[in-house]
């Protein structure tokens, strides 16, 4: 697709307060951002309307066409937000779409939730023939549809949030290998579920410091087996999804200064999660195995240099240490992950 715009904005200050347009174009990508908002009181409240769409054609150069368009309406308390569309010469046309909502309560409450669509395209080994398998011209993405819930409560005239989410995710159409001899290929049979709740914890106690904290419980389920009919088959009917946790948390807190200053620590639990094994020559079986839970801990520090030159005020020393405590842990049986980690580098604002 051809347009005759090249980094094109129009502004419009009719009726709205805020009303435009944005287009940009880098040829053969271009994004297209369409944004108004309107501010109007409703009785003794205001509301707000927020909309986004998101649209991508998808050549043989996987050209991406994007639209945003956000609408306002006074205060935060109502969100819309859709959809994505991806066309591919490969395996056709799909769309997606996300819509969410908040709503303000009495009593420092907010209620909120949200439901969208996501696809996974088959990887390069599961779309083409391979020394295993053969091309299946009808395999198509894997599709998700999910949707969450929640309420929050402002503590203490907003210093905390404390808020609670259930969600719930379906996914069908999940591609597995099917053996035939010589025309072993991939196909799409599966269908498999993830839901949970999450609670989490937000304080803001002073100017600059702020801190945060949560907690999932999940919970996965294969709804429709695959091929493979196993107890040991990745997806096995019954059994969970591998490499999930039950049980995570996350704790965080950041201290920043108006001169640009931040530090920032943040503590990250993984539970056990169920796993297989695969062992090579000569046995070639398949074990399963549970992975330890791990905990990691990473630091962040963003430092301004114009203390010793004014003449690079926009420049920023980075530091980020990855795993400080060195945990050993694995992510997929059979295969380590990267110990302690300390990266530099310098990041410029203008």
């Amino acid at each position: 697709m051809d347009l005759p715009i090249d980094n094109q904005r129009i502004d419009h200050a009719s009726d709205v307060i805020d009303d435009h347009i944005t287009i940009e174009r880098n040829d053969p990508r271009f994004r297209i951002d369409f944004h108004f908002a309107n501010m109007t009181a409703i009785g003794e409240g205001r509301r707000r309307l927020e909309g986004c769409l998101l649209v991508q054609t998808l050549l043989e150069t996987r050209q991406p066409l994007a639209l945003q368009r956000e609408r306002k309406l006074g205060d935060a308390d109502l969100a819309l937000r859709s959809h994505d569309k991806e066309l591919t010469g490969t395996f056709g046309d799909f769309g997606t779409y996300r819509l969410s909502a908040s709503r303000i309560l009495p009593a420092a409450f907010r209620v909120r939730g949200s439901i969208g669509t996501a696809f996974r395209e088959p990887s390069f080994f599961e779309s083409f023939d391979t020394p295993f398998s053969v091309a299946n011209p009808d395999l198509r993405p894997e599709h998700t549809t999910s949707w969450e819930a929640g309420l929050e409560h402002e503590l203490a005239s907003g210093i905390a949030t404390l808020g609670a989410t259930y969600f719930h995710q379906r996914f069908v159409d999940l591609i597995d290998y099917r053996f035939d001899g010589a025309t072993s290929r991939y196909e799409n049979i599966a269908l498999a579920r993830a839901a949970g709740t999450e609670v989490e914890l937000r304080v803001a106690p002073v100017r600059g410091v702020s801190g945060d904290a949560s907690y999932t419980w999940l919970d996965t389920k294969v709804l429709h087996a695959g091929f493979d009919p196993t107890p040991l088959a990745v997806l096995a009917q019954g059994g969970p999804l591998l490499r999930r946790p039950k049980h995570s948390a996350s704790a965080g807190l950041r201290y920043d200064l108006a001169s640009g200053f931040a530090l920032t620590a943040r503590a990250t639990y993984v539970g056990k999660r169920a796993d297989h094994l695969f062992h090579g020559a000569p046995t070639y079986d398949t074990e399963a195995v549970t992975l330890d839970p791990y905990t990691k801990l990473d630091l962040s520090l963003a430092l301004p240099l114009r203390a010793l030159w004014t003449g690079i005020a926009p420049v920023a020393l980075t530091l980020r240490a990855d795993n400080v405590t060195g945990t050993r842990y694995q992510s997929v049986a059979g295969y380590a992950t990267p110990g302690r980690m300390i990266l530099a580098g310098l990041r410029a604002s203008f």
